[in-house]
């Protein structure tokens, strides 16, 4: 779907990719990590060198994929609630922001079951490695670019109001700062 709408997308909206001082901006806003700014900075700034090195092509994402968003239709999943389509560019985030509502859904809410080996992280490593294939990227990226995509959905939240979203996902971009290597091992 979306590489169906991706050339409407990338003619009618905005592509550019995130100012990283506007990302920390909204983490500030939305957590209480004044001393992990510099680090985060730099962190988001790697993603982005490396989202440019591999030159993906600017696709749509849903914005808010979870699992609330999805719908049982006589054997076919639906996904719902496409308010913020297009709002976002940077590949994963759509894999990322659903893989942290399975985490969620099974009581894990700040992700930490990314951290270690487990159904979360399986089904993770399979979504990851697939959206990868099909989009033509190394899997690799996808887990280099966790920290981008949770800079970018707290950033929406944020700038919604949805400040309890928000704060969830600093709490896990805050472990992913604490411990990159531990992320996703199996990504590697």
């Amino acid at each position: 779907m979306q590489t169906g709408l991706a050339a409407w997308a990338q003619s009618t909206l905005d592509v550019r990719p995130p100012v990283v001082a506007d990302l920390c901006g909204a983490v500030q806003r939305a957590s209480d990590m004044p001393g992990r700014l510099i680090g985060l900075a730099r962190t988001l700034e790697q993603a982005l060198e490396c989202l440019a090195r591999a030159a993906p092509a600017p696709l749509p994402q849903h914005g808010d994929c979870c699992t609330a968003n999805l719908l049982w239709d006589d054997g076919a999943i639906r996904l719902l609630d496409w308010e913020h389509v297009g709002s976002v560019f940077d590949p994963f985030l759509d894999i990322w922001t659903f893989a942290l509502s399975l985490c969620e859904d099974s009581g894990d809410r700040d992700g930490a079951s990314l951290f270690a080996a487990g159904a979360n992280a399986a089904a993770t490593e399979r979504a990851v490695r697939g959206y990868a294939g099909r989009v033509g990227l190394a899997t690799e990226i996808g887990r280099q670019v966790f920290p981008l995509v949770l800079a970018r959905f707290i950033h929406l939240n944020v700038t919604l109001g949805r400040m309890e979203i928000a704060r969830s996902r600093c709490r896990a971009l805050e472990a992913y700062l604490s411990a990159p290597s531990r992320f996703m091992t199996g990504l590697r």
